[in-house]
């Protein structure tokens, strides 16, 4: 991570991100439950700004964009325990785009190399590919919570 002076930096890298998800609907006596996984790299370019409290011991936050490509988003829904359908298709390839921009804050400690990190990314582009002559879909995806763990070498 390039660092300038007075403890500016800017945070880049690609990292590879699971975001998983569990969702549950009751209606009329029909639990109907909806699980899903989604694979992306995501490279992101902020600005972050560091404090050395101890030698070697640090705090910063940082904030700015983050740029995904969609590898792989599959759904599977369950209907009373008992699994009715699987999008075993990759959904970026039928109703996704694999492009997201999303903006995202947080903070973190470092100890030595080692850091611990937390945040989140809001995105801000539609994700859906298509709409509905009816209807228009928006589909943002967002990981409103996040835990890195990661050496700086």
């Amino acid at each position: 991570m390039p660092e300038f002076k007075y403890g500016i930096a800017i945070q880049t890298g690609i990292y590879y991100d699971v975001t998983m998800e569990k969702a549950k609907e009751e209606s009329d006596g029909v639990d109907t439950r909806y699980s899903s996984t989604d694979h992306s790299l995501s490279i992101p370019l902020r600005i972050q700004y560091r404090i050395e409290l101890a030698k070697d011991f640090s705090l910063f936050i940082y904030a700015g964009p983050s740029f995904d490509i969609g590898l792989a988003f599959n759904v599977s829904e369950f209907l009373n325990d008992e699994k009715t359908s699987t999008e075993a298709n990759n959904l970026y390839d039928n109703n996704l785009k694999r492009f997201n921009l999303l903006c995202g804050v947080g903070g973190g400690i470092r100890w030595k190399g080692l850091q611990l990190r937390a945040g989140g990314d809001w995105g801000l582009l539609n994700m859906v590919k298509e709409t509905d002559n009816n209807f228009t879909y928006k589909l943002f995806i967002n990981k409103p919570f996040t835990i890195n763990l990661s050496y700086q070498f």
